[in-house]
């Protein structure tokens, strides 16, 4: 894992160098494959490091290493986007932007080298491929695996559908610029980092089912109030608790991963995990579009709620309970 860390963050850094150096004369396809390398590479490193995080932290900490890894990675966001956007509106090049970029992933690259090892797992002699079918076996054999990846699919694939929802509601409903978008990114970051802040100390109190699913309840009002908002300072509080409900959900599902895994599939059970979140990217813009096309801003809204409030009501029905932290109830084989 610490290998794979730092070569996807060596190879990141080769493909913002080259950007770099042919920014003013790279056309706009090599640009989009460009940003989609990048965002391969980053399915390389967010399972391995996350996959990190049990093999050097014991079960009752957890959470809080959880939590504290979501925190830094969005408190960081957001001092890039506000480094960001100082450096442009002083009209400075984009390219010092990049420059910076290359270095931070240069300064992370060297990093890894002070990792310590992780503890060595027993694989076998088994090859690779063996390895990677034993893997997907051991993903889809397990019931609770199986249900909690089916709800996190439904779930990503309603909010991923939300930017798209934004910019036609900023644009077509408020007549707003799409730069506002960043006004409800902030609010979003706010509210995940407090979201990890507090899911340790929750996880502590309350059964983590009522972590789990509730957070989609929570995600269908701040589709309800886009459905009846005239402007956009009277939405920006229902983001905050969106990332809240996001922040929540992202350490819950993250810990519960960590604790049902065995050490040796960590990063197989991490990949399939980001890859059923991100993969449902394209069909939710490809639905989302659709619907946008067809029906009202508010009867798109309508739906997509009403999905969120079924599928958080049926994981609370139909989810055996998990327990509370460290008081593990079930094991669901």
């Amino acid at each position: 894992m610490k290998r794979v860390i730092r070569f996807s963050n060596s190879i990141r850094a080769i493909i913002v160098i080259v950007l770099t150096l042919f920014l003013s004369s790279v056309s706009l396809p090599i640009l989009f494959v460009l940003l989609m390398l990048l965002s391969i590479f980053d399915l390389f490193f967010l399972p391995s490091s996350q996959a990190l995080v049990p093999q050097f932290v014991n079960r009752d900490h957890r959470p809080k290493a959880n939590a504290l890894f979501q925190m830094s990675i969005t408190i960081l966001r957001i001092v890039a986007q506000a480094v960001s956007g100082f450096v442009l509106a002083l009209q400075f090049p984009v390219e010092v932007l990049l420059i910076a970029a290359i270095v931070a992933l240069l300064i992370a690259t060297l990093c890894t080298i002070k990792i310590p090892k992780s503890p060595a797992t027993n694989q076998g002699s088994e090859r690779l491929i063996e390895q990677i079918r034993a893997g997907l076996r051991e993903v889809w054999s397990s019931k609770q695996f199986r249900m909690l990846y089916t709800f996190i699919a439904i779930g990503m694939l309603i909010a991923t559908a939300f930017e798209l929802i934004l910019i036609h509601f900023l644009t077509d409903e408020l007549h707003l610029g799409v730069e506002n978008m960043a006004w409800i990114g902030i609010c979003n970051i706010v509210g995940i980092t407090l979201g990890a802040f507090f899911a340790p100390r929750l996880m502590k109190r309350f059964e983590r089912k009522w972590l789990l699913f509730p957070p989609f309840l929570f995600l269908a009002v701040t589709f309800i109030a886009v459905g009846f908002a005239n402007s956009l300072p009277v939405l920006l509080p229902f983001f905050v608790i969106q990332g809240f409900a996001l922040g929540l959900f992202q350490v819950t599902t993250v810990t519960l991963i960590q604790e049902w895994s065995k050490p040796a599939y960590y990063t197989r059970m991490f990949t399939m995990f980001f890859l059923v979140s991100n993969g449902m990217m394209l069909p939710s813009i490809l639905i989302s579009g659709w619907l946008l096309s067809t029906l009202t801003i508010t009867e798109t809204v309508a739906i997509m709620a009403t999905i969120l409030i079924v599928t958080g009501a049926m994981g609370v029905i139909t989810f055996p309970r998990i327990g509370i932290g460290g008081k593990e109830e079930t094991n669901i084989q």
